[in-house]
């Protein structure tokens, strides 16, 4: 193999997963605008984002999910857009608690806290976000105006 050859195989190999983490940033822009755009239309007032964020919890009780996507609270119902698959939605009062941990089902993301909601039926799912401690204030502020 021939040095040409080399250094091409070598941009291929580093220029892929660039390209992918550029594409999935675009992505993730488009759909925090789409959902912020429908949110608005709806007449649905933002409190926060929609900004990326990650989700780890189940879908229908059923099937256990960890993705990253694009998340907003209103002030009616924190919204999580998957990058496939429908939205996912907690209406503010099925939430009965909200709580953080670095930890959530044997999950470890870094040092960074989850922010965990707890259901009414006492299923729990967990969210990662920008500024974790801002998110817990405005969830926990309208959990109480909503119970």
């Amino acid at each position: 193999m021939d040095i040409p050859h080399v250094i091409v195989t070598a941009l291929v190999i580093v220029a892929i997963p660039i390209a992918g983490f550029l594409f999935g940033i675009r992505h993730m822009r488009r759909q925090a605008a789409g959902l912020k755009k429908e949110l608005d239309s709806a007449g649905e007032p933002i409190v926060l984002g929609p900004e990326v964020g990650f989700y780890q919890g189940s879908l229908g009780g059923i099937v256990s999910l960890k993705t990253q996507g694009v998340v907003a609270l209103t002030n009616r119902r924190i919204v999580f857009r998957q990058p496939l698959g429908k939205d996912i939605e907690f209406r503010l009062p099925q939430i009965h608690g909200v709580s953080e941990n670095a930890w959530f089902q044997g999950n470890y993301r870094g040092g960074r806290s989850f922010v965990i909601l707890t259901l009414g039926d006492g299923t729990q799912s967990a969210l990662m976000v920008k500024d974790h401690d801002l998110w817990m204030q405005e969830i926990r502020g309208r959990l109480t105006s909503t119970l």
